[in-house]
């Protein structure tokens, strides 16, 4: 896969771990109501922070290695920069969200628990047959219907 292929699966994984961290908090929080439009913005201001941050450092660096707008051959040290800032940056940006991901606290048993609970929680025969599969799920569907 190209390396476009890869920013774009990791764009689209950052929106499907938002929608679990909306339904863990929904979850977590069964008497707050209306809080999704908060994540969402949260997640779109930070993407742009991120992109306004990316170009400033970019222009900086780029900066500092003598680049001249009007010129039409750049000194070697542009290229090099150049090179840094297409190559490297973007790889260890990469990694180091990977690791942070690693750290991600919702796993599959707690998606599933998640998805089982918030589909339809006045349905006990489904939920009882999909609840013994994954554990605290009776705890979490009891605080969303109400029953203990």
């Amino acid at each position: 896969p190209s390396s476009n292929h890869v920013i774009i699966d990791l764009t689209s994984s950052a929106g499907a771990i938002l929608t679990d961290v909306v339904d863990d908090f929904r979850l977590a929080n069964p008497y707050s109501k209306g809080h999704e439009a908060i994540f969402y913005s949260f997640y779109v201001f930070f993407t742009k922070f991120a992109a306004g941050i990316s170009l400033g450092v970019s222009t900086l660096c780029l900066e500092f290695a003598g680049y001249d707008t009007g010129a039409c051959k750049q000194p070697p040290p542009v290229a090099y920069t150049l090179k840094l800032l297409i190559g490297a940056a973007p790889v260890a940006f990469i990694v180091t969200g990977l690791m942070i991901l690693l750290l991600y606290p919702i796993s599959e048993d707690i998606r599933l628990r998640n998805k089982v609970c918030l589909e339809d929680p006045s349905s006990p025969t489904q939920q009882n047959s999909l609840c013994a599969e994954v554990q605290n799920t009776k705890q979490c569907c009891a605080v969303l219907t109400g029953s203990s």
